[in-house]
């Protein structure tokens, strides 16, 4: 359907378009493992860091809280983590991963680094590296961006391109 409007240009409709391919491959590479991509994290995340809790793997992973329990939930009910009371607060579950968890995520690895190379495949191997570069920078002035005003501050003079490219102090989750 061709609209007036040309929107193949526009950053957020070409990102759009970009995850739903990216979701597609995924799951193309990994449909005998019956994980999303989101779930696939969250169990790195666990395997990373045994007795997460809920929050603090939100904030790992980078997904929202709600959708974080929610994932949280389908992987305890699938029997791929379980849940105990936290040590400190017995109110927040410390999360780990349950030995079919761990024998799923073993298995899925290897698909889901193919689905990761598939996803970058039309661009040359030079390209690729600048590319993941490029979406670093947006997401890392987004993020400091989204943080200032989190702490009642404007967060421009944060948020200028060379300083947008600093690695983030946020705790790393093992790539696959």
């Amino acid at each position: 359907m061709k609209t007036k409007l040309d929107t193949s240009a526009w950053p957020g409709h070409v990102i759009r378009r970009l995850q739903q391919t990216a979701v597609q491959v995924f799951h193309q590479e990994t449909a005998e493992y019956g994980l999303t991509p989101t779930q696939f994290v969250t169990l790195l995340a666990i395997e990373d860091q045994p007795g997460v809790d809920q929050v603090s793997l939100s904030q790992v992973t980078m997904i929202d809280r709600s959708m974080t329990a929610r994932i949280v939930e389908a992987l305890a009910q699938r029997g791929l983590i379980r849940k105990r009371p936290g040590k400190i607060d017995k109110r927040a579950n410390a999360l780990f991963l349950a030995p079919k968890g761990a024998q799923v995520l073993t298995g899925a690895v290897p698909a889901v680094e193919k689905s990761q190379t598939e996803i970058l495949s039309p661009l040359s191997p030079a390209e690729r590296p600048e590319f993941i570069r490029m979406v670093q920078v947006i997401l890392a002035a987004h993020e400091k961006r989204a943080d200032a005003r989190a702490a009642g501050t404007n967060g421009e003079a944060e948020s200028k391109p060379e300083q947008a490219g600093r690695k983030s102090a946020r705790p790393k989750v093992r790539k696959p």
